[in-house]
């Protein structure tokens, strides 16, 4: 059975929701630039049929094109550490040497065969969203600590605001 991209986006803003309430500290779900400041910005819009988010291994439409690339956390953890996001940021030719060095990160993704829980219960959710809840569908509790695999949620970190407000391809709502 496939699904749907009104489930994938439902779940993602479940889970965005759940990580914003159990680590308020820490992340946000809101896409206003305002109250991203410092904080992981758990991007659940992207599952949508009309978004043009780009691949693994898909270069980027800029001047210098960098390539979505998959790492692994103790990347992410290094980057945090040492202060330096550069470290996640990859080229094309650093793309191939990396693949042919650590394999293709993103391989077990492809290869993993799940079906997203029930959305009843797993975070708050506001009343546009449980209208679109199937009647048919039962009702399910989830204890507080959720395991979650489900690699369509888009994680982007937001730096403290510069000085002059920058313009975004991406209203606020």
């Amino acid at each position: 059975m496939k699904t749907s991209y009104d489930q994938t986006k439902s779940f993602a803003h479940a889970v965005a929701r759940l990580l914003e309430q159990e680590h308020p500290e820490l992340v946000v779900s809101d896409m206003k630039k305002a109250v991203r400041t410092n904080k992981v910005f758990v991007d659940w819009s992207q599952n949508d049929e009309h978004k043009t988010t780009i691949s693994v291994y898909s270069l980027r439409a800029r001047e210098r094109p960098t390539v979505s690339t998959p790492v692994k956390w103790s990347e992410v953890e290094a980057a945090l550490r040492k202060k330096d996001a550069a470290r996640l940021v990859f080229e094309a030719k650093d793309v191939l040497v990396r693949v042919e060095k650590m394999g293709d990160l993103f391989e077990p993704v492809q290869k993993l065969k799940q079906k997203l829980p029930q959305l009843a219960g797993l975070a708050s959710e506001p009343q546009a969203d449980r209208d679109h809840e199937r009647a048919e569908e039962p009702k399910q509790k989830v204890k507080s600590k959720v395991a979650v695999s489900a690699p369509q949620v888009r994680i982007a970190t937001s730096a403290k605001p510069k000085s002059k407000p920058q313009a975004t391809k991406r209203g606020a709502k």
